[in-house]
């Protein structure tokens, strides 16, 4: 499709936040797996030791300060975490909202002054301008 990344950019933000939650619902799974068994898995706690290694430095990296991070108890990382889904979240709506305005103000000037080609019909307007609001 011509403009593909459009809808990338609409479903961004709730797949942002998904993304984030699986995986934490994978490893509090793992680490609820790991304190059931009571035997000693190697597998698995080497699986969690490379998992925590890559988040730590990843998290470490993208938050700026490594002692940030790696001292904060795990109150203090879901905070952290939060904090940073939210922005992120922030700036894709922020993107789809520009991308919506756009679009209205596109159609607006196909309505007005008939720019583009054709003309759309009354109600096409009025519903951007609904979907917008």
């Amino acid at each position: 499709p011509k403009h593909s990344w459009v809808v990338s950019l609409q479903v961004a933000p709730i797949l942002v936040r998904e993304v984030i939650s699986n995986l934490l619902v994978v490893s509090d799974v793992l680490v609820l797996w790991s304190v059931g068994t009571g035997e000693q898995n190697g597998v698995l706690e080497s699986l969690l030791k490379v998992s925590q290694s890559i988040v730590n430095g990843g998290m470490s990296l993208i938050v700026g300060s490594p002692t940030k991070w790696r001292s904060a108890d795990p109150a203090q990382r879901q905070a952290i975490l939060a904090k940073l889904v939210s922005k992120v979240s922030l700036a894709f709506e922020s993107g789809v909202g520009v991308l919506l305005v756009a679009d209205l103000v596109f159609g607006f000037l196909q309505l007005v002054f008939g720019m583009g080609g054709q003309r759309p019909a009354w109600y096409e307007a009025l519903l951007k301008f609904v979907v917008v609001r």
